[in-house]
């Protein structure tokens, strides 16, 4: 939807002694993302090695590069590696009945991490893949939004009041939370998106009706209105008090 930022031929007119660190920094971004775009792809296997100890088996996985392609240039900007690159393991060549002798060993005790608190960074590319593996090739929009409008729907989402900013993470708030615990699981799904682009596609090659997909809408409205009918007053002023707390 927006042409990428690229070097132009006023690079080579241009004296680069006379930008500031940052300026040159800023530039050095663009074009080694550039040359990634054009340069060689990554090449990877993926390898799981089984150990046997004393009886006891053991599983390692982690990957053996064959060709670095594009993260040649990639990795001399070290702010670029992710961190499932940064957690990988590499692995040297083994082969099916290898021994090792006198090796050292230890037990180490570790706990799992829940997932860390979106950022605006990776709300958006799970925005970009949130139904999208169940859309069909030709559809024109996958995930939820636009490349052109995702960063307005969360802004509207935190304008309005149902997640905030804390640091560079974004987390919903009470009223947020309330919100999605009320609203049926068909409205907060993707699948809905996924199923109606879909849709979208097949009317777009006459293979739907748009008179049949209007139709198919009313009728799950229709339904989800008599199955969560109109709360008691009661039930309203509970609703209200907790949102006000």
């Amino acid at each position: 939807d927006h042409h990428a930022i690229i070097p132009t031929k006023e690079l080579e007119k241009t004296d680069l002694g006379t930008l500031t660190n940052g300026e040159k920094s800023l530039l050095l971004l663009i074009i080694c993302r550039l040359l990634c775009a054009v340069y060689y792809p990554y090449t990877y296997e993926s390898v799981t090695t089984e150990f046997e100890c004393h009886g006891h088996k053991f599983t390692l996985k982690g990957t053996k590069v064959i060709s670095l392609g594009f993260k040649e240039i990639q990795n001399l900007i070290k702010s670029q590696k992710d961190e499932d690159e940064e957690n990988d393991v590499l692995l040297s060549d083994f082969h099916q009945g290898q021994v090792f002798e006198n090796c050292e060993m230890d037990v180490s005790e570790h706990h799992t991490k829940p997932p860390k608190p979106h950022t605006e960074a990776t709300l958006l590319l799970e925005m970009e893949k949130a139904g999208a593996k169940d859309m069909s090739d030709d559809v024109e929009r996958k995930g939820i939004g636009t490349p052109a409008t995702r960063a307005a729907i969360i802004e509207k989402i935190v304008q309005t009041g149902f997640a905030e900013r804390k640091g560079k993470n974004i987390v919903p708030t009470k009223n947020g939370n309330i919100l999605i615990s009320v609203l049926p699981e068909t409205l907060t799904s993707a699948d809905l998106t996924s199923e109606w682009e879909n849709k979208l596609s097949l009317i777009t090659k006459g293979e739907l009706l748009y008179t049949e997909f209007m139709r198919e809408i009313k009728q799950m409205i229709s339904e989800l209105v008599k199955k969560y009918p109109c709360i008691t007053k009661e039930e309203n002023r509970i609703f209200e008090n907790d949102i006000t707390r």
